[in-house]
């Protein structure tokens, strides 16, 4: 919230959310950690074909960004 001016708060059941829409688009994947200490913990790591739809995604929000802003000038 520190960064958005506390405009913008993420909620942890969003974030969740979210994990489990793009691990069910698989692009990534969920394990348990191996803690000897305290609570076990979920991680995640992307896939390739996640990093693939990232690096597309990526691309469209740029295009996007750079007509908008052409559009503002």
């Amino acid at each position: 919230m520190k960064k958005t001016n506390n405009m913008y708060e993420l909620k942890e059941a969003t974030l969740y959310s979210a994990f489990r829409r793009l691990e069910q688009s698989g692009y990534i994947r969920t394990y348990w950690g191996d803690e000897s200490v305290g609570a076990r913990r979920r991680y995640y790591s992307i896939t390739e074909e996640g990093r693939k739809a990232y690096e597309a995604y990526k691309k469209d929000w740029e295009d996007a960004k750079n007509t908008i802003d052409r559009l503002l000038i």
